[in-house]
């Protein structure tokens, strides 16, 4: 999938709870599982959404910064990953979204 294309709130939900992978160099990777989409507020032609994620048990800290993040469906993308905190010994991330909706999604809004 190309960088942005199909990608908007409604779309991630479906992958909730699935992998994604965080490329660190050539042959390190960390896991995240999506968590939570987040509905940010939306108007007639911007949808925003934001993307939280935690980390396996006892794994590397990431520090706010693009990575590449790798997931089945939607192939490799760079995203600002954020750290929002800790739940049970797994860091929490966010990745936020500011998404230009298509014509078919803002005629369906009207």
């Amino acid at each position: 999938m190309k960088r942005g294309e199909g990608m908007n709130r409604e779309a991630c939900l479906q992958w909730v709870g699935s992998a994604f992978h965080v490329e660190l160099g050539e042959t390190r990777r960390i896991g995240l599982r999506l968590k939570e989409v987040k509905d940010k507020g939306s108007n007639g032609t911007i949808e925003q959404f934001s993307l939280l994620f935690e980390g396996e048990e006892g794994d590397v800290y990431l520090q706010q910064n693009s990575y590449r993040i790798v997931h089945e469906h939607l192939g490799p993308q760079i995203w600002l990953i954020v750290p929002i905190g800790n739940e049970n010994g797994h860091y929490v991330y966010e990745a936020a979204f500011s998404m230009m909706k298509s014509v078919r999604e803002e005629q369906a809004d009207e």
